[in-house]
């Protein structure tokens, strides 16, 4: 299943879809969207890439990764191990 929300501790992300529009991307027609965060942001775990489309979004303690529409990893805030 997609994963469209995703709650930490001090913070949450969701990729954002427009109402009434049914965005996908990729071949298998997932569904894609830019992602917003709110909350804390004192790593930047809250300030996701501009302009890119995300299929999946997790958030951990001070980061946040997100799947791009092409299968690159992307990820932001403090991270001890990048991908």
């Amino acid at each position: 299943p997609e994963q469209t929300l995703s709650p930490s501790l001090f913070h949450t992300c969701a990729i954002t879809h427009r109402h009434g529009v049914q965005d996908t991307c990729g071949g298998g027609g997932l569904p894609c969207g830019p992602v917003k965060c709110w909350g804390h942001n004192e790593k930047n775990q809250s300030t996701p890439p501009p302009g890119i489309m995300f299929t999946h979004v997790s958030c951990g303690g001070f980061f946040t990764c997100g799947l791009q529409v092409g299968g690159e990893v992307s990820c932001w805030g403090e991270i001890d191990h990048p991908p």
